[in-house]
């Protein structure tokens, strides 16, 4: 296992993305990757991670903090979609996907 600090540089970096993307699912340690990702995070445009609405991991973080964290480094979020529900059909899990305010006025996106 490695930082994403460590290997955007070398690898990530040499693949010319135009718009990168960071799909993190890592069942409870999502802001674990981020802390890890940090110095080189505001190189995505996009990030997408699995939220929790209840407590499912023992590392599991709250959809309060992952918002937080998130929109203090400059990502709004801007698609959720819930992932997985429980017996009685409420969502216990939400992909969010987060954009880059500072990035994404770079890009031009296909209007909706």
């Amino acid at each position: 296992m490695r930082r994403l600090n460590s290997v955007y540089p070398e690898e990530v970096a040499l693949l010319a993305f135009n718009r990168p993307f960071l799909k993190i699912d890592t069942q409870g340690y999502d802001l674990k990757v981020i802390e890890g990702a940090r110095d080189v995070l505001d190189h995505f445009v996009l990030v997408q991670m699995e939220v929790p609405l209840i407590h499912i991991y023992e590392t599991t973080t709250t959809l309060q903090e992952s918002m937080e964290l998130m929109m203090s480094l400059g990502f709004e979020p801007s698609w959720v979609s819930p992932v997985a529900y429980d017996d009685v059909g409420r969502a216990i899990e939400l992909d969010i996907l987060f954009v880059n305010l500072a990035l994404a006025a770079a890009y031009e996106f296909p209007a909706r």
